[in-house]
């Protein structure tokens, strides 16, 4: 689950990188 909360942690570093972590935030959010 560390990778997990790392993602989350960069996630808006990464969101605006991958538009697959974008959808993925969302559905978290």
């Amino acid at each position: 689950m560390t990778m997990t909360r790392m993602m989350i942690t960069r996630m808006p570093m990464i969101v605006p990188m991958s538009p697959r972590f974008m959808i993925f935030s969302f559905g978290w959010a």
